[in-house]
């Protein structure tokens, strides 16, 4: 079984089917507009997926070289915040640019924008998230698979 089957694993167990569940619940309870740009959802969740298990590679590979790196991974992930709650327009204007940079909050974009607003996010949002997705994923898979046969003399 190759290894990278684990962290393929890992990404596609988080039931997005099931995450719709309480979105649903809370735009109805916010009173969020119902539209056809929801049906866009399942995609921009594909693209944040992607991003997740190139990510999650690039850390297992890591990993298996240095044993902390899991600890400063998640110490990294506290100590960068997220555009995930609130709207960028709540943070100030010259801190702004730190958030744009954050790779998530173009992915975060395609989901919120369907949610929040109604509105199907724009082409190049779609083609500007895919760019970080995909290349993401493809410098993850390709760092694994470089350092795959270390893996058993590292770990």
């Amino acid at each position: 079984m190759p290894r990278s089957a684990f962290a393929v694993a890992a990404v596609l167990t988080t039931h997005w089917a099931i995450a719709h569940v309480p979105l649903i619940a809370i735009m109805i309870y916010f009173g969020r507009p119902f539209s056809w740009s929801l049906l866009s959802l399942p995609f921009g969740m594909l693209l944040a997926a992607m991003f997740a298990l190139g990510v999650g590679l690039v850390v297992a590979t890591l990993g298996a070289f240095f044993h902390d790196i899991r600890l400063t991974y998640q110490v990294l992930l506290t100590g960068v915040p997220p555009p995930v709650i609130y709207p960028l327009d709540v943070v100030p204007e010259h801190l702004q640019v730190c958030f744009r940079l954050n790779p998530m909050y173009l992915l975060l974009r395609l989901v919120r924008l369907p949610v929040y607003d109604g509105v199907m996010p724009s082409a190049g949002l779609w083609a500007a998230g895919f760019a970080v997705s995909f290349s993401t994923l493809m410098i993850g898979w390709w760092t694994f698979t470089r350092w795959r046969n270390a893996f058993d003399y590292r770990s």
